[in-house]
């Protein structure tokens, strides 16, 4: 009989965010906006995404 166990970090190496509106707007510097949101969804993704991991295993070895 085996256990195992493993500790373990995940993060964001890198983000590409779209943003498409669902519809067309005449507002001036709603593109501008867009890309801004953009960015700062990537950067957030990339500076605040951290996730530690824990795991368990239990098993049998034949051999």
């Amino acid at each position: 009989m085996a256990i195992q166990t493993a500790v373990g970090f995940v993060g964001t190496v890198d983000s590409r965010t779209t943003i498409t509106p669902r519809f067309a707007s005449t507002t001036p510097g709603a593109a501008e906006t867009r890309r801004v949101a953009q960015n700062w969804v990537d950067q957030a993704l990339k500076s605040s995404v951290f996730l530690p991991t824990v795991s368990l295993s239990l098993g049998y070895r034949l051999f």
